[in-house]
């Protein structure tokens, strides 16, 4: 039996849920739903991947399961319990990232999207830790770190899909672009002006950007 629909339509179901469960703020839903995000997209890769599993994959998606449950348990300061398993994640895939890139012939205008990317991003790291007060002065480093990582997965993807303009491609670059835009509304409407309006926002692009993921895993070669 093909377990590729209906790990799919596991998948997006528990997003949708947990994005409505965030909307109405019912703590109870967003832990029934939540949870089943990671292992639907997981049980999705196993039905589609064409080539031996890799193990690392499993190693990512374990790493972010781990950093949605700690955002789960609502922790008092809990922004650097949250970053450790997120920034491990990302150092993994930025590892893949890093490897397809550097097996591509040298592009003089993908280099130059690449680093006009990496210096946005970069930027807007340090323009937003200005913001920060003296309580958050601890989250400075750490954040310029995170920012750091997604400006090398930003400017990397936007020089593949500027060079290779293939699946893999298009996929890697969608991950970057999710994963920078949630991170950077986490940051503005999280720490420097609380606006739990706009949560909602950022935990869809959060969680619809596992799919992305897992598509760029699939078309990526091992």
């Amino acid at each position: 039996m093909k377990t590729e629909r209906p790990a799919i339509l596991l998948y997006f179901a528990a997003c949708i849920l947990a994005v409505l469960a965030t909307v109405i703020s019912s703590e109870t839903l967003l832990i029934f739903s939540k949870p089943i995000v990671i292992p639907a997209i997981f049980f999705y890769y196993l039905s589609i991947k064409t080539v031996k599993f890799n193990i690392w994959y499993a190693v990512f998606l374990a790493l972010t399961f781990i950093g949605d449950t700690i955002v789960l348990l609502e922790l008092r300061n809990g922004t650097m319990y949250i970053m450790v398993p997120y920034v491990l994640s990302y150092v993994l895939l930025l590892r893949f990232i890093l490897a397809d890139t550097v097996a591509l012939r040298f592009s003089r205008s993908g280099f130059a999207v690449g680093i006009f990317v990496f210096a946005m991003i970069v930027g807007t790291a340090f323009t937003l830790i200005g913001f920060f007060d003296e309580s958050q002065k601890s989250l400075e480093i750490p954040i310029l770190i995170y920012g750091l990582i997604l400006a090398l997965q930003a400017g990397l993807s936007a020089y593949h899909i500027n060079v290779s303009n293939s699946n893999a491609s298009f996929f890697m670059a969608m991950t970057a672009l999710f994963n920078c835009v949630s991170d950077i509304f986490y940051v503005i409407f999280m720490l420097i002006v609380p606006t739990p309006e706009f949560l909602p926002l950022d935990i869809a692009l959060q969680l619809f950007s596992y799919y992305f993921v897992i598509k760029y895993f699939v078309y990526r070669k091992n």
